[in-house]
């Protein structure tokens, strides 16, 4: 029986056992979720066939990303409920109680203080 294939947008986990085996979790659009389990030999094989189809590829033109990163987003308050709102693209809004939204934007603070640290990636 056949499948239809998942769209890929990014990595969402990769985990290693023991063995050797490596486990992908892959996310699509609309965030379902696929893992995968490769032998070493067969990670070896993906590997040689990711790096010969890279090489033949023309360059992309922002860069790999492995991330969503939103062309819209907006922050709002709850009209029934003591909540903010975080929206991304046209997505149902995340709830969150304003304890937890005060703590995102905290960290979301110190990560854009030590990103805005490192230099910029250059994509040849």
């Amino acid at each position: 029986m056949r499948t239809k294939p998942l769209a890929v947008t990014s990595i969402a986990r990769t985990a290693a056992s023991d063995n050797g085996d490596l486990e992908i979790t892959l996310a699509g659009e609309r965030g379902n979720l696929k893992t995968i389990k490769l032998s070493p030999d067969a990670f070896a094989a993906l590997t040689e066939m990711l790096t010969h189809h890279a090489t033949r590829s023309p360059p992309p033109k922002r860069g790999p990303s492995m991330s969503r990163q939103p062309d819209k987003y907006a922050v709002g308050a709850g009209r029934h409920e003591r909540v903010v709102l975080l929206r991304f693209e046209n997505d149902l809004p995340y709830a969150l109680a304003p304890d937890d939204a005060r703590e995102l934007g905290l960290m979301l603070l110190d990560e854009a203080k030590e990103v805005s640290k490192t230099p910029p990636v250059r994509v040849h």
